[in-house]
């Protein structure tokens, strides 16, 4: 059941994973990046408008927040910590954002900047663009923190607010786009490895982690790691960065040596075999 009074950032972070698993699983960061980039440029379209609608304002202001916010759940962002780096709230009944001296279209700047950033890192992450060695290192939980600041204001300057809006959009997303989307596999919502081995025990309650594809075995030993590589050479390049507490992989007994050929630097990560079952040995990754 979808209620429209939530109380925490937490509780709206929640609400959206769950209405995303609902609908079969996240989609590629990249096409995530994609449909903020593009519900930010229908939100500009709106103020070209003459007369504004507030429920279509209202509207497309859940869809940037809701679409940000799947960004963040797929780095196991916790909001609610990154909000109080920032000083911003974490309860929206205290969200009060005052723009007196800037103007719409200033916030909807400055909105457009802080996309910007977060396109940046996911393209370090996730795209064809190397991180510059001179560049400077940010978090993306961070820079959405940042994000959904610079998204208040502008929704308090146009005199509305993000939070009436979102449980009704989450509710006409489940109905409206069942089976729309192409769904890609994510190491946050994987869940062969952490349902079926019940790898959550690996870490203490509240740990973010991310889980490798289990192996599949109509596969062969080298096209099962060279799947998995993809998502160990994901968690190289942001792990540190955005806090993550480690990554899970389930290797059969008989290949419980192949970890070793995953490329990590081991003053940067490190490798545990943790207890399995009869047919795998459980690996965890974790950063040092």
């Amino acid at each position: 059941m979808i209620g429209d009074k939530l109380e925490t950032i937490l509780d709206y972070q929640q609400l959206i994973d769950q209405s995303i698993r609902r609908l079969g699983g996240y989609w590629r960061t990249l096409s995530g990046l994609a449909r903020v980039t593009e519900e930010v440029g229908e939100l500009a379209e709106l103020l070209l408008t003459k007369e504004m609608d507030p429920d279509k304002i209202g509207g497309e202001l859940a869809d940037v927040f809701i679409i940000s916010t799947c960004l963040a759940n797929q780095f196991a962002t916790d909001l609610t910590m990154e909000y109080e780096k920032i000083g911003l709230p974490t309860n929206v009944s205290e969200m009060e954002c005052s723009n007196e001296n800037v103007s719409v279209s200033d916030l909807l700047l400055a909105l457009m900047r802080r996309a910007g950033t977060i396109a940046r890192i996911i393209n370090h992450y996730d795209g064809d663009k190397p991180m510059k060695r001179t560049e400077e290192k940010l978090s993306l939980g961070g820079q959405i923190a940042h994000f959904h600041q610079e998204l208040f204001s502008f929704a308090s300057a146009l005199e509305s607010t993000v939070f009436d809006h979102v449980a009704k959009t989450v509710r006409k997303n489940i109905k409206r786009d069942q089976n729309r989307f192409a769904i890609t596999y994510d190491p946050i919502t994987e869940p062969g490895a952490m349902e079926s081995l019940e790898l959550s025990t690996l870490f203490q309650q509240g740990s973010r982690f991310w889980s490798a594809r289990p192996w599949d075995a109509s596969q062969t030993t080298e096209q099962n790691l060279s799947v998995t590589q993809l998502t160990v050479d994901r968690f190289k390049k942001c792990a540190h960065a955005e806090g993550l507490d480690g990554l899970i992989l389930t290797i059969p007994v008989l290949q419980q040596d192949a970890h070793a050929q995953f490329q990590l630097d081991p003053t940067r990560f490190s490798v545990i075999n943790e207890q399995g079952t009869d047919q795998y040995g459980i690996y965890k990754i974790i950063p040092v």
